[in-house]
């Protein structure tokens, strides 16, 4: 999974001005199609060591968003929750946070 280069870009200048949480989002509208590493546990935590290393080759990233929305839906709870430890032991100081659907529809 690369991260994208404007989120690259924007985080020297949003870390050097702001005493912030700065997160990057993974998932959404714009990584729907790119979902394909919550297909398997194996796959999940792959993913999962690769995100650990965000923080030392971006400096000032505190974490990740997960916009999971309609994609957790596609997923079995196990595979995500594999990821999520995955990436804790990795990286125990990383942020992670959850965006799940709740419109009311």
């Amino acid at each position: 999974m690369a991260v994208p280069q404007s989120f690259a870009a924007a985080l020297p200048q949003l870390a050097s001005s702001h005493k912030k949480t700065i997160m990057f989002t993974i998932g959404g509208e714009d990584w729907g199609a790119k979902w394909k590493w919550t297909a398997s546990i194996d796959d999940a935590v792959a993913v999962a060591h690769e995100v650990a290393t965000w923080r030392k080759k971006y400096p000032g990233l505190s974490g990740i968003d997960i916009d999971a929305e309609n994609q957790v839906e596609q997923s079995k709870p196990e595979v995500m929750a594999a990821f999520v430890r995955a990436l804790k032991a990795a990286d125990p100081g990383i942020l992670v946070s959850l965006c799940v659907y709740g419109n009311p529809e």
